[in-house]
């Protein structure tokens, strides 16, 4: 079995798992995902799951197809508005896989807490403009220009948050309430590399006359 298939088995496996428990998910457990929907609890994650970028219709169709029988916008923010905030951080631990060959000896059931010293130092980027960096570095190996140096070459790295992004579909949301939003940013992280078909995308012929 390769990786990929392995993963993909361990998060539907995890899925299965929460599916089994909705009312543990659910903002009101004597009701929500007690009925049978065209939008269940175990599809309901699987479309959180492979939504990308496109207006929320465009992901219903992916997902169940183009049809009549595909649920409505409204069928789906229904049935978002019944998880709770939990459901995708704890699909998100059941699925998460560390190697145990990578040593994390820092914190122990003996030791829970590891101390770390910090400074704060404020560097100039411009007349008037001021940067403030908080770093471990020592201060007799690190002056101020060092890190002034070290930072400029950092923005390799904010250039990297700039990729991910876009690859994890990051760059839009189909919603502007918080919850939902962490809801999306949970289920990018869980599946940063997409293993499920999605639909083939039939467009309709655009008009080029507009108004």
């Amino acid at each position: 079995m390769t990786y990929s298939n392995l993963m993909k088995q361990m998060l539907m496996a995890s899925i299965d798992e929460l599916s089994q428990t909705p009312e543990n998910f659910a903002v009101h457990p004597d009701k929500d995902f007690t009925r049978n929907r065209k939008i269940g609890f175990h599809d309901f994650l699987l479309l959180l799951l492979t939504m990308e970028d496109d207006c929320l219709r465009e992901e219903l169709y992916h997902f169940f197809g183009r049809t009549d029988e595909t649920p409505s916008k409204a069928a789906f923010y229904h049935q978002r508005a019944k998880l709770k905030d939990n459901a995708l951080w704890e699909l998100l631990q059941n699925y998460r896989y560390i190697c145990k060959d990578v040593p994390m000896d820092f914190i122990s059931e003996t030791f829970t807490e590891y101390l770390l010293s910090l400074r704060i130092v404020r560097i100039v980027i411009a007349p008037g403009i001021y940067e403030n960096l908080i770093t471990n570095l020592p201060d007799i190996e690190f002056d101020m220009d060092d890190l002034k140096e070290l930072y400029h070459l950092r923005w390799a790295q904010e250039n990297a948050y700039r990729d991910l992004k876009y690859p994890l579909c990051l760059k839009a949301f189909h919603s502007k309430k918080y919850t939902y939003i962490v809801q999306e940013v949970f289920s990018r992280a869980i599946r940063p590399n997409r293993t499920f078909c999605r639909q083939a995308r039939f467009k309709l012929p655009m008009s080029f006359c507009y108004r």
